[in-house]
């Protein structure tokens, strides 16, 4: 795992300038995540890199597994 991050910490270091931003934040339905994403330009337009994600822990008793998304 750690050569993963190695590898995609370099491909998104090098391709980000100096000038960049970041967005934090997600939610998709009633979901909330804690999301950091990288953005800055490149010649080929906008790059949004997605470089953190968790889950939102709202009460408890909630579980993050099949369980806990019964509907």
């Amino acid at each position: 795992m750690a050569a993963i991050i190695e590898a995609v910490e370099s491909v998104i270091g090098a391709e980000m300038s100096d000038c960049f931003g970041i967005i934090d934040g997600w939610s998709d339905g009633m979901e909330h995540y804690l999301a950091v994403f990288a953005c800055y330009e490149t010649e080929a337009g906008p790059q949004y890199p997605l470089v953190s994600l968790a889950p939102v822990i709202d009460e408890p008793d909630d579980q993050l597994n099949a369980e806990g998304h019964s509907y």
